[in-house]
């Protein structure tokens, strides 16, 4: 979901911000490879899914809050834009 107005952006599994792991979470992240079916099973997708995000912000200061990890700031300048 995008809030073009606040500028905030919830992605769900799409985006996740592994710099902005608590411990527990950075600690649980070691099974992940053993557990996961689904979000990064096919990377090439996955990173295809995640530039189609960020394509469609425009300019200014985002928040974007994935499942993991905490909140990121994200600063697109208008020549950024395609």
């Amino acid at each position: 979901m995008i809030d073009y107005i606040n500028h905030v952006i919830f992605t769900g599994d799409v985006y996740v911000n592994t710099r902005g792991y608590t411990f527990e979470q950075a600690m649980y992240n070691c099974y992940a490879p053993l557990l996961m079916t689904s979000v990064e099973t096919d990377p090439a997708l996955c990173t295809v899914e995640q530039k189609a995000i960020f394509d469609r912000l425009g300019p200014g200061n985002w928040r974007i809050f994935g499942v993991y990890g905490a909140k990121k700031e994200y600063t697109v300048n208008s020549a950024e834009q395609q």
